[in-house]
């Protein structure tokens, strides 16, 4: 995914320069001051290097731009060799990923206990808000309460902020679980799939919040390619050390040939440090870009409803991602793409059979007749059922006129078999669409909706 989280907003150079180039330039520059004493005057290419006149100068301009272009194009693999993609499995990758594991069991297990807490807490009518003033024992007892939500906040930031969503998905490096924890961010709080759902949420987001990604990205890519650099420095230093060994010939050229060695690989480790924090920067920026724009990554998908709530969002977006995964699956039940203008609804969501018969009683009077039906396929009963109608343009509901009529079987004489119906005024809401609470609707059960509408174009 980290490929797809890179130069969204078309400023290839600025990224190019800012965040590969100039660590060239630097790297190239410190590679003349350290490296190149060490090679022998014998390798004439690099013996013309040292002269600096024209042919070395376009030699050293050559050779920068080769590795410019390297680096930028070796962004995403450099990155997963950092997350600890390729040596996971590895005997060290596999120590590191399950020194984390522990770490974010035991983070979980405390959050939970933590939790725990604060609710016994709360029910012995302590405060989980805030310190108070005095000294009592009450009040020692309130200082301890805030310190456990103390902690509890911090182990929550750090569960959200450098771990994946589940045990499985970590990495053997802080770096790489960093990444992964807001890759997951779209799945953990709205259940999207984010690798398969954002080539398409790029396309809507504004080009200024794309710019602050660039940056952001940008930033972290700085660091990295620093820190790749200087290992890479480090290692060379040594390596032609070991190859011609003049360092070795005496104290006095051994320990800077240490001390160089030492610095560039410190170097690069406090850079890998300091790319955690520029890579949960950009992470902040990439939820921010779910948090902002999917709902209109919703209508772009040619979906014009909308949730009501974060339970029917989490749902909705679940059944978009598992079709873009895995196709269209015949088993599922797909959302519609816009919210049919006469439905019902009620507690439980159950399946209703609904019927709407048109009626005309004058010459600009309607009577609308909508018959509901329960005929849920688990047989539950709803309640405080709502049913939407949109009329048409130009027609205008006559308030007062909303009548539900249902069968009474209180009506009915033993053994007889004789539709009795029963006749209430419903209470509506809304203007067009509206809305009327006809009740509950227990399962089997039908109503019949009336009311009349008047033709305003005529």
């Amino acid at each position: 995914m980290t490929s797809l989280l890179s130069a969204i907003s078309g400023q290839f150079s600025k990224n190019l320069i800012l965040g590969t180039f100039i660590p060239v330039v630097t790297f190239a520059v410190l590679n003349l001051i350290f490296v190149m004493p060490l090679i022998p005057y014998e390798w004439h290419f690099f013996a013309q290097l040292r002269t600096f006149d024209t042919s070395g100068i376009v030699a050293i301009f050559f050779i920068t731009i080769v590795a410019t272009g390297l680096l930028y194009n070796l962004n995403f693999p450099i990155i997963r060799v950092y997350e600890g993609y390729p040596w996971k499995d590895s005997l060290i990758g596999t120590w590191r990923t399950r020194h984390y594991q522990r770490q974010l069991r035991r983070d979980s297990s405390l959050r939970a206990r933590a939790e725990l807490f604060r609710g016994q807490a709360k029910a012995a009518g302590l405060s989980t808000e805030k310190e108070p003033d005095d000294l009592s024992l009450d009040s020692e007892r309130q200082k301890q309460v805030s310190r456990i939500n103390s902690v509890r906040a911090m182990l929550g930031r750090s569960i959200n902020t450098e771990f994946p969503i589940s045990e499985s998905s970590v990495l053997p490096t802080r770096l790489g679980n960093v990444i992964r924890s807001f890759e997951d961010y779209p799945q953990r709080q709205y259940n999207m799939a984010a690798i398969t759902l954002w080539p398409r949420l790029i396309a809507k987001i504004d080009k200024e919040y794309a710019t602050v990604i660039d940056d952001a990205k940008m930033s972290f890519d700085f660091m990295v390619n620093f820190s790749v650099l200087s290992m890479t420095t480090a290692l060379a230093i040594l390596f032609v050390g070991l190859i011609y060994p003049i360092p070795l010939a005496s104290p006095q050229l051994l320990l800077p040939w240490l001390l160089e060695i030492t610095f560039f690989a410190l170097l690069s480790y406090v850079m890998y440090i300091w790319s955690i924090d520029r890579a949960s920067i950009w992470g902040d920026m990439v939820k921010g870009a779910f948090d902002l724009y999917r709902w209109e990554l919703l209508k772009q998908l040619g979906y014009k409803r909308e949730p009501k709530n974060l339970t029917e969002e989490r749902e909705l977006w679940g059944k978009i991602s598992r079709q873009m995964i895995y196709g269209y699956l015949y088993k599922e039940q797909l959302p519609e793409y816009s919210i049919p203008s006469l439905y019902a609804e009620g507690k439980p969501s159950v399946i209703f059979d609904i019927r709407r018969l048109l009626d005309t009683i004058g010459d600009d009077n309607q009577s609308v007749n909508i018959r509901i039906k329960n005929v849920d396929t688990q047989k539950r009963d709803t309640r405080q059922v709502i049913v939407t109608d949109t009329l048409p343009d130009g027609f205008q509901l006559v308030w007062g006129s909303a009548l539900i009529s249902s069968r009474d079987a209180t009506m009915a004489e033993p053994g007889v078999n004789v539709n009795i119906w029963s006749t209430k005024p419903v209470s509506i809401s809304g203007i067009n669409p509206y809305r009327f609470s006809v009740g509950d609707l227990d399962y089997g059960q039908e109503i019949v909706l009336f009311y009349r509408v008047v033709d305003r174009k005529t």
